[in-house]
Protein backbone atom coordinates (compact mmCIF):
# COMPACT_ATOMS: atom_id res chain seq x y z
CA UNK A 1 0.00 0.00 0.00
CA UNK A 2 1.40 3.44 -1.05
CA UNK A 3 -0.41 6.45 1.30
CA UNK A 4 0.46 9.95 -0.49
CA UNK A 5 0.30 13.46 1.38
CA UNK A 6 1.13 16.37 -1.52
CA UNK A 7 1.18 19.65 -1.56
CA UNK A 8 0.72 22.64 -3.54
CA UNK A 9 0.77 26.24 -1.78
CA UNK A 10 -0.29 25.42 1.44
CA UNK A 11 -3.39 23.13 0.25
CA UNK A 12 -3.67 19.62 1.91
CA UNK A 13 -4.96 17.05 0.02
CA UNK A 14 -4.56 13.91 1.97
CA UNK A 15 -4.34 10.66 2.04
CA UNK A 16 -4.43 10.27 -2.00
CA UNK A 17 -3.49 7.39 -3.85
CA UNK A 18 -3.63 3.93 -3.10
CA UNK A 19 -1.78 1.30 -5.76
CA UNK A 20 -4.25 -0.77 -7.91
CA UNK A 21 -2.95 -4.24 -9.40
CA UNK A 22 -2.92 -2.22 -12.92
CA UNK A 23 -0.98 1.02 -11.40
CA UNK A 24 2.22 1.42 -12.89
CA UNK A 25 4.35 2.16 -10.15
CA UNK A 26 6.03 5.26 -12.30
CA UNK A 27 2.68 6.89 -12.40
CA UNK A 28 2.33 6.87 -8.56
CA UNK A 29 5.63 8.55 -8.23
CA UNK A 30 4.94 11.20 -10.97
CA UNK A 31 1.33 12.11 -10.04
CA UNK A 32 3.12 12.94 -7.06
CA UNK A 33 5.32 15.52 -8.98
CA UNK A 34 2.93 18.76 -8.39
CA UNK A 35 5.26 21.14 -7.99
CA UNK A 36 8.85 22.19 -8.30
CA UNK A 37 11.07 24.77 -6.66
CA UNK A 38 10.63 28.26 -8.14
CA UNK A 39 11.76 31.53 -6.31
CA UNK A 40 10.87 30.27 -2.54
CA UNK A 41 13.12 27.41 -1.23
CA UNK A 42 10.78 25.01 0.30
CA UNK A 43 13.44 24.26 2.90
CA UNK A 44 14.37 25.58 6.29
CA UNK A 45 17.71 25.77 8.25
CA UNK A 46 20.99 25.88 7.01
CA UNK A 47 23.89 23.20 6.63
CA UNK A 48 25.51 22.42 9.63
CA UNK A 49 23.11 24.01 12.25
CA UNK A 50 21.24 23.42 14.35
CA UNK A 51 17.38 23.26 13.82
CA UNK A 52 14.16 22.62 16.08
CA UNK A 53 11.01 21.51 15.55
CA UNK A 54 8.00 21.99 17.21
CA UNK A 55 4.83 19.33 17.07
CA UNK A 56 1.32 20.94 15.91
CA UNK A 57 -0.51 21.48 19.06
CA UNK A 58 -2.73 18.83 18.67
CA UNK A 59 0.25 16.63 18.98
CA UNK A 60 0.15 13.56 21.58
CA UNK A 61 4.06 15.01 22.70
CA UNK A 62 4.40 18.74 22.23
CA UNK A 63 7.98 18.53 23.49
CA UNK A 64 10.26 19.98 20.78
CA UNK A 65 13.40 18.12 18.82
CA UNK A 66 16.47 19.59 18.29
CA UNK A 67 18.81 18.50 15.16
CA UNK A 68 21.82 19.00 13.71
CA UNK A 69 20.79 19.85 9.97
CA UNK A 70 24.30 17.87 8.19
CA UNK A 71 27.16 20.08 6.72
CA UNK A 72 27.08 20.65 2.63
CA UNK A 73 29.62 18.41 1.37
CA UNK A 74 31.58 18.35 -1.98
CA UNK A 75 30.17 16.01 -4.66
CA UNK A 76 27.02 15.72 -2.52
CA UNK A 77 24.85 18.44 -2.98
CA UNK A 78 22.54 17.23 -5.46
CA UNK A 79 21.39 14.57 -2.40
CA UNK A 80 19.90 18.38 -0.64
CA UNK A 81 20.54 16.55 2.93
CA UNK A 82 21.74 19.96 4.01
CA UNK A 83 18.52 21.78 4.79
CA UNK A 84 15.46 20.45 6.61
CA UNK A 85 12.92 20.08 3.62
CA UNK A 86 8.81 21.48 4.31
CA UNK A 87 7.85 17.98 2.81
CA UNK A 88 9.75 16.67 5.91
CA UNK A 89 8.61 18.53 8.21
CA UNK A 90 5.10 17.62 7.15
CA UNK A 91 5.77 13.80 7.67
CA UNK A 92 6.61 14.45 11.08
CA UNK A 93 3.82 16.57 11.49
CA UNK A 94 1.67 13.41 10.33
CA UNK A 95 3.56 10.92 12.33
CA UNK A 96 3.69 13.62 15.76
CA UNK A 97 -0.65 13.81 15.44
CA UNK A 98 -0.88 9.91 14.89
CA UNK A 99 -1.93 10.81 11.22
CA UNK A 100 0.60 8.23 10.76
CA UNK A 101 0.53 5.46 12.81
CA UNK A 102 4.05 4.01 13.57
CA UNK A 103 3.49 2.36 17.04
CA UNK A 104 4.74 -0.84 17.18
CA UNK A 105 6.33 -0.74 13.61
CA UNK A 106 9.68 -1.74 12.15
CA UNK A 107 10.55 1.78 10.20
CA UNK A 108 12.87 3.11 8.01
CA UNK A 109 13.04 6.39 6.31
CA UNK A 110 14.59 6.67 3.12
CA UNK A 111 16.84 10.07 1.80
CA UNK A 112 16.65 10.83 5.52
CA UNK A 113 19.06 13.61 5.58
CA UNK A 114 18.70 15.15 9.49
CA UNK A 115 16.15 12.24 10.57
CA UNK A 116 13.20 13.99 12.01
CA UNK A 117 10.40 12.07 11.10
CA UNK A 118 11.96 8.73 11.67
CA UNK A 119 13.66 10.38 15.13
CA UNK A 120 9.82 11.63 15.85
CA UNK A 121 8.90 7.92 14.56
CA UNK A 122 11.04 6.13 17.60
CA UNK A 123 9.78 8.65 19.87
CA UNK A 124 5.77 7.63 19.02
CA UNK A 125 6.42 4.16 20.08
CA UNK A 126 7.95 2.33 16.60
CA UNK A 127 9.38 -0.80 17.80
CA UNK A 128 12.66 0.29 15.48
CA UNK A 129 13.73 2.94 13.47
CA UNK A 130 17.02 2.34 11.02
CA UNK A 131 17.74 6.16 9.86
CA UNK A 132 19.27 5.82 6.26
CA UNK A 133 20.75 8.22 3.43
CA UNK A 134 23.48 7.59 0.98
CA UNK A 135 26.33 5.52 1.84
CA UNK A 136 29.24 8.55 2.85
CA UNK A 137 30.56 7.84 5.89
CA UNK A 138 30.44 11.85 6.71
CA UNK A 139 26.62 11.91 6.17
CA UNK A 140 25.75 9.02 8.26
CA UNK A 141 28.22 10.15 10.94
CA UNK A 142 26.16 13.54 10.59
CA UNK A 143 22.76 11.61 11.60
CA UNK A 144 23.81 9.12 13.38
CA UNK A 145 24.81 12.32 16.22
CA UNK A 146 21.42 13.44 16.12
CA UNK A 147 19.82 10.04 17.62
CA UNK A 148 21.19 11.81 21.17
CA UNK A 149 18.30 14.77 20.62
CA UNK A 150 16.05 11.47 21.58
CA UNK A 151 15.49 10.87 25.23
CA UNK A 152 17.76 7.86 26.15
CA UNK A 153 14.75 5.64 26.49
CA UNK A 154 14.44 5.69 22.38
CA UNK A 155 17.89 5.95 21.15
CA UNK A 156 18.19 2.04 21.37
CA UNK A 157 15.26 1.85 19.04
CA UNK A 158 17.36 3.89 16.17
CA UNK A 159 20.43 2.75 13.93
CA UNK A 160 21.85 4.33 11.18
CA UNK A 161 22.53 2.58 8.12
CA UNK A 162 24.02 3.85 4.17
CA UNK A 163 22.09 2.54 1.57
CA UNK A 164 22.43 3.37 -2.58
CA UNK A 165 19.16 3.11 -4.00
CA UNK A 166 18.75 0.06 -6.48
CA UNK A 167 21.67 -2.12 -4.52
CA UNK A 168 21.42 -5.22 -2.29
CA UNK A 169 20.49 -4.54 1.26
CA UNK A 170 23.50 -3.89 3.24
CA UNK A 171 24.22 -6.57 5.90
CA UNK A 172 23.70 -4.16 8.40
CA UNK A 173 20.18 -3.68 8.21
CA UNK A 174 18.23 -4.27 10.54
CA UNK A 175 15.06 -5.75 10.23
CA UNK A 176 15.42 -7.24 6.72
CA UNK A 177 11.68 -5.92 6.09
CA UNK A 178 9.77 -3.24 7.27
CA UNK A 179 6.14 -2.51 8.21
CA UNK A 180 6.50 1.25 7.15
CA UNK A 181 9.07 3.08 4.85
CA UNK A 182 8.91 7.06 5.13
CA UNK A 183 9.71 9.30 2.37
CA UNK A 184 10.02 12.69 2.52
CA UNK A 185 10.39 14.98 -0.36
CA UNK A 186 12.48 12.52 -2.07
CA UNK A 187 10.65 12.10 -5.61
CA UNK A 188 11.98 15.38 -7.26
CA UNK A 189 15.27 13.92 -8.70
CA UNK A 190 13.38 11.53 -11.25
CA UNK A 191 16.08 9.65 -12.96
CA UNK A 192 16.66 7.86 -9.30
CA UNK A 193 12.86 6.39 -9.36
CA UNK A 194 13.44 3.11 -11.06
CA UNK A 195 16.37 2.70 -8.07
CA UNK A 196 13.91 3.50 -5.20
CA UNK A 197 11.72 1.27 -6.74
CA UNK A 198 14.21 -1.63 -6.62
CA UNK A 199 14.52 -0.38 -2.69
CA UNK A 200 11.23 -0.20 -1.98
CA UNK A 201 10.60 -3.73 -3.27
CA UNK A 202 13.53 -5.22 -1.09
CA UNK A 203 12.82 -2.99 2.24
CA UNK A 204 9.12 -3.08 2.76
CA UNK A 205 7.16 -6.43 4.20
CA UNK A 206 4.70 -8.46 2.93
CA UNK A 207 1.51 -6.25 4.45
CA UNK A 208 4.04 -2.83 4.79
CA UNK A 209 2.86 0.52 3.75
CA UNK A 210 4.98 3.32 1.83
CA UNK A 211 4.17 6.97 3.48
CA UNK A 212 5.10 9.60 1.36
CA UNK A 213 5.18 13.29 1.14
CA UNK A 214 5.81 15.26 -1.73
CA UNK A 215 5.52 18.83 -2.93
CA UNK A 216 6.35 22.29 -1.56
CA UNK A 217 4.52 24.35 1.17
Amino acid sequence: MVGIYYYLSAIERAPALAKDDDDDPLDLFNDALLSFFDEVLPANGNPSASFTYTPPASASNPAPLTVTIPASQSGLIELQAHYVWNAGIRMANLITTGKVEVKGKNVIELGAGAGIPGLLAAREGAESVVLSDFDNADLLSHIRDNIPSLPPAYQPKVSVVGHTWGTALPPTLPPTSFDLVLLADTLWYTVAHDALLVSLGLLLASTGRIQIVAGRV
